[in-house]
């Protein structure tokens, strides 16, 4: 990932989606002064980018999704959800994370877009299949036309989980993605949601992965297993008008 920094918020962006000038996108650290989780955070972060307004969808970590399209619209005190899809131009959206997986899909052809928060639960739900199906079923998208970034998350050397976690993957046939140190489990998140898009049709060549630990890299990311923290970093994205 590149990085930029603008009157001091340190963001990062995919290298693949800078390729296209209709993309706006980035990932703000938490190195800025604005605390993102908030409604003025959020605004000061657009007005430094000169964007309009970012819609953050009330985050539960499930499975559901948000459809934003021509004459489609949410009123946004009930928007629950841990996906958003739009091909409408002018709209920016964005996802909260600490640890959790952050994914940005592209179609540049189609214009389509899709920003994903995947936690274990929501990995576990298949949140990830589901948007890229959506993508496919909803706007004609093939999925080996879409673009993929997988931005920084808790990675496989600090996501310790519990027996039952352990079990519900190895259940799901996702065992490979789960080590064994010193009797603790540990389990690779990125490495699922890369595994499962390929699996439904995206090619390697179209994904960028982000090698970034949120755990390991404490000047750069919030983490809540590393510190129990409420703030969170910011992945922003939408559709220049």
């Amino acid at each position: 990932m590149l990085s930029e920094e603008r009157e001091g918020v340190l963001v990062l962006r995919f290298a693949r989606f800078c390729a296209f000038p209709q993309l706006e996108h980035f990932f703000v650290t938490r190195c800025t002064p604005y605390d993102v989780t908030t409604k003025e955070g959020q605004e000061a972060i657009a007005r430094l980018f000169g964007i309009t307004s970012i819609f953050v969808p009330h985050q539960v970590h499930g499975a559901s999704f948000l459809v934003f399209d021509e004459g489609l619209w949410y009123n946004a005190s009930c928007c629950v959800a841990d996906a958003v899809l739009t091909r409408k131009k002018g709209l920016y959206f964005g996802i909260l994370v600490a640890d959790c997986v952050p994914l940005l899909l592209f179609a540049p052809e189609s214009g389509v877009l899709a920003l994903v928060h995947a936690g274990w639960r929501g990995i576990v739900l298949g949140i990830h299949r589901r948007v890229l199906q959506a993508m496919q079923e909803r706007f004609s998208v093939k999925p080996s036309d879409v673009l993929g970034g997988v931005g920084p998350a808790i990675g496989p050397c600090c996501f310790k989980v519990g027996g039952e976690v352990a079990e519900i993957f190895i259940a799901q046939g996702k065992k490979a993605f789960l080590k064994w140190r010193e009797g603790s489990t540990f389990v690779d998140l990125k490495g699922i949601v890369v595994a499962d898009l390929l699996e439904r049709g995206m090619k390697a060549k179209n994904l960028e992965v982000s090698n970034f630990c949120t755990s390991c890299e404490e000047e750069l990311f919030y983490s809540f297993r590393r510190d129990r923290t409420e703030k969170r970093c910011l992945l922003v994205a939408g559709l220049r008008g």
